[in-house]
């Protein structure tokens, strides 16, 4: 069973992904982009691995897939399991073109069935995306209550003039 910290970290790299930071390659199927992180991709797949060995991994990467005969759902779903450990069941899921997929692309661990695909929780459950930001529901606590001002404190509230003080202005002569 994974720790609560690799759990953590899938969900960290997860977000990070959503909203494109620190991402290093763009792979593409047609017109689909998918905006990935090199180190992710080459964790979970022996193709994308020998791929990024075998090609110069300076700066922003683009990989297209078009040609293998994946297709782009298809592909989100392979990396939704990279990045999640899970696949989220809909009626439409293919199993089939799933597996092969993943067997296509050398995943290290494939699923043999819908169960084993969907036994791990997904750490997101409860939350929705609305504009890109992962929404979390709110929890009874003294911080939710008394609003994000208080949470802060005041001199994040206060301008970076009140936190420098006048003691910083006048030791530079800047008064």
């Amino acid at each position: 069973m994974p720790s609560p910290h690799a759990d953590h970290v899938l969900e960290q790299l997860d977000a990070q992904r959503e909203w494109g930071f620190l991402c290093d390659v763009l792979v593409s199927i047609g017109d689909t982009q998918f905006r990935a992180h090199r180190a992710v991709l080459a964790a979970c797949s022996a193709f994308f691995r020998m791929l990024f060995i075998q090609t110069d991994c300076r700066g922003q990467q683009s990989v297209d897939l078009s040609h293998t005969g994946l297709s782009a759902t298809s592909f989100d779903r392979v990396l939704q399991f990279m990045y999640q450990g899970h696949v989220s069941a809909t009626d439409s899921l293919d199993l089939e073109e799933l597996k092969s997929s993943m067997q296509q692309l050398q995943m290290y661990f494939i699923p043999e069935t819908l169960e084993e695909l969907n036994r791990v929780q997904a750490p997101n459950s409860g939350t929705k995306l609305m504009f890109g930001v992962r929404m979390f529901p709110a929890k009874p606590g003294p911080e939710t209550r008394a609003g994000p001002e208080t949470r802060l404190g005041p001199e994040t509230r206060a301008g970076p003039e009140t936190r420098l003080g006048p003691e910083t202005s006048s030791s530079t002569g800047n008064r």
